[in-house]
């Protein structure tokens, strides 16, 4: 049976929520909707995880570890790079164009007879738990959309919270300060949940351990309860040791490159080892393949052109910003470096564009037209003209981002960095399929 006219006009009609709809938090209309389809999600033993940056990596390698032992694995993300799809995967596989179609007719209907209709990620979260509930799946690794309290994700309750780090970013939506944000983020600590944190700020650890108390929810915090130690960071290979209360892994080889991906790994290892104990059984052989062999398209993503090193990217906020330039900083020394940077509007842009002028030798400035949250090239030159004067570096606003793309890999700089926004990294790889297909892509 051919579904995909079907398909097509569920996507349409899906979009058409999306793009008619500001952010809405809240729990209300998700658990109504969960609830219409006979609450699958209760259904579900899950993880979630937070965090300002990140989550999504911790993500794919827990993910991948409970994969590697022989679990069958439901994994939701958000927001997708290329295809929507990509939000929800068993064992690593995007859920079928048929089961998308299938679940989404349910989940829709249920939503069209609802006074306070449900938002497009309600929706999509709803799917993935009824298709994750219907493939009978061992667990659920669930990142969090939007801070955590309020977010469709929450209504679970998961044997393990996780939170990797806690900074400013959505300040419209979730404070703007530390300790707002951290009260946002704790939003997923449930009465008894194991919590795993990597964030190591002073005022984000007192509300996230008052927060924990509060629940009698046991707390393993980086730095206390667990922390590693750099042994190699290059291009080619990085190593860590390991070590928590119980635990010293020695020499731990990482799948996922960027120096920001070592706290990363600490966190998926020590909700690893403590799976353990909640009957998740994990062997050390296991936990070291998750992790070797785990990948997240977007985040450092790096390929050779030439004699050109070219990386994509995800960071879209300062945080992010400056632990790429962190990682940058320390594998290209000496090095001339490209900028292709494009930024939504509601993003704190110069504080990024202030980080970027540390380390850039060329600033190239696109936008991506479809999305109405991009900031337009115009706007983002007139800034980066104003933070960047007296510098000596060349700045060029480019509308087209495949033409930025091609542009940055004509110039005579030795690596080029793709950053700002995940959508920019999407719209790169949406147009090119995966990195390989980039290189044909510039010679046409």
């Amino acid at each position: 049976m051919n579904t995909l006219p079907d398909y097509v006009s569920f996507l349409e009609e899906l979009s058409s929520i999306k793009f008619s709809e500001k952010i809405r938090l809240g729990l209300e209309r998700i658990e109504e909707l969960l609830h219409r389809c006979g609450d699958p999600h209760e259904r579900l033993k899950s993880i979630v995880v937070a965090g300002t940056n990140g989550k999504g990596s911790v993500t794919a390698m827990l993910s991948n570890i409970l994969k590697t032992e022989g679990y069958k694995v439901g994994t939701y993300i958000s927001p997708h790079l290329c295809n929507i799809r990509e939000r929800i995967m068993i064992n690593g596989q995007w859920i079928e164009e048929e089961a998308f179609l299938e679940v989404g007719k349910m989940i829709l209907e249920e939503a069209k007879q609802m006074y306070d209709s449900p938002s497009f990620y309600e929706i999509l979260t709803a799917m993935a738990f009824l298709y994750f509930s219907k493939r009978n799946i061992d667990i659920a690794v669930l990142e969090i959309g939007l801070g955590g309290r309020l977010d469709a994700v929450n209504v679970v309750h998961p044997i393990q919270s996780i939170i990797t780090t806690i900074d400013l970013d959505h300040e419209n939506y979730l404070g703007n300060t530390i300790q707002s944000i951290a009260r946002e983020k704790a939003g997923i600590i449930k009465e008894g949940t194991v919590v795993i944190l990597g964030e190591e700020k002073e005022e984000a650890v007192k509300v996230i351990e008052d927060i924990s108390l509060e629940n009698r929810a046991p707390l393993y915090r980086k730095g206390r309860d667990f922390d590693f130690n750099v042994k190699k960071f290059s291009l080619e290979e990085s190593i860590m040791d390991f070590r928590d209360n119980k635990t010293y892994l020695q020499d731990v080889k990482l799948g996922l490159k960027g120096e920001y991906q070592f706290l990363n790994t600490s966190v998926a290892l020590e909700a690893s080892l403590l799976l353990n104990d909640l009957g998740i059984k994990l062997s050390e052989k296991s936990i070291r393949d998750g992790i070797k062999s785990a990948r997240w398209r977007g985040r450092f993503e790096t390929f050779e052109l030439e004699d050109k090193v070219v990386i994509l990217d995800c960071a879209h906020n300062p945080h992010g910003i400056r632990a790429l330039v962190s990682s940058l900083e320390k594998l290209f020394k000496g090095k001339k470096i490209c900028f292709v940077f494009g930024v939504m509007r509601d993003k704190n842009y110069i504080e990024m564009l202030r980080e970027l002028s540390k380390i850039a030798s060329r600033l190239i400035l696109t936008t991506i037209k479809e999305n109405d949250r991009a900031l337009p090239v115009d706007v983002l030159l007139e800034a980066t003209k104003e933070i960047m004067k007296g510098e000596n570096i060349p700045i060029r606003g480019i509308e087209s981002p495949l033409t930025a793309l091609r542009e940055g890999i004509s110039s005579s700089e030795d690596v080029v960095c793709f950053c700002g926004s995940l959508y920019l990294i999407g719209k790169i790889l949406e147009e090119n399929g995966e990195i390989g297909g980039l290189k044909s892509f510039l010679k046409k």
